[in-house]
């Protein structure tokens, strides 16, 4: 088998520019290693199999394969996180009440929402904004995104979310 050529600076510039404007379609962070590395782990999957560069279906297919794998990537990641950070997880063992229940607030008299609502008003900056974007119906990725925090700073701010949201309804 025939070694191929090694990718010219524009190339690479090319490929770079497509993982950008796909993430940034997709409302993630370009500059998020991991799915960067899907990217190009695909593409040069399909770089190495394939026979002739100059063929005029070699470029869109590679970017085809390219927004593929990140929005593979993208549903894997997503459902992990899900799993991780659910907010249909039960407050307690004892409750019936889930997180998001108590998000939603809607149940209950006016008297409920606005007593949660100066609760939400009365946390820090990070987990105020964070708990108004998902009260606006956006997902933790969404928000994550918006929010342009890594997953890191995401999973931190949801357990600290989850122990004040914990506290509120114990009191």
């Amino acid at each position: 088998m025939r070694c191929r050529r090694r990718l010219s600076s524009q190339e690479v510039l090319w490929v770079d520019e497509c993982i950008t404007e796909i993430c940034m379609q997709e409302g993630l962070s370009p500059a998020d290693e991991l799915y960067r590395s899907a990217a190009w782990a695909s593409f040069l999957a399909w770089y190495q199999g394939y026979e002739r560069l100059w063929d005029p279906c070699f470029w869109p297919g590679a970017f085809e394969q390219v927004a593929g794998a990140i929005r593979f990537d993208k549903r894997l990641r997503t459902a992990s996180l899900y799993r991780e950070l659910s907010l249909n997880q039960f407050i307690s063992t004892e409750s019936g009440e889930t997180f998001l229940d108590r998000l939603s607030a809607q149940n209950g008299d006016f008297t409920n929402g606005i007593a949660f609502f100066d609760f939400i008003d009365r946390l820090p900056q990070e987990l105020r904004r964070l708990s108004r974007w998902i009260l606006d119906g956006y997902t933790l990725e969404e928000a994550r995104s918006i929010l342009r925090w890594t997953r890191a700073e995401l999973l931190n701010a949801v357990d600290v979310l989850r122990q004040a949201l914990r506290d509120y309804s114990a009191a």
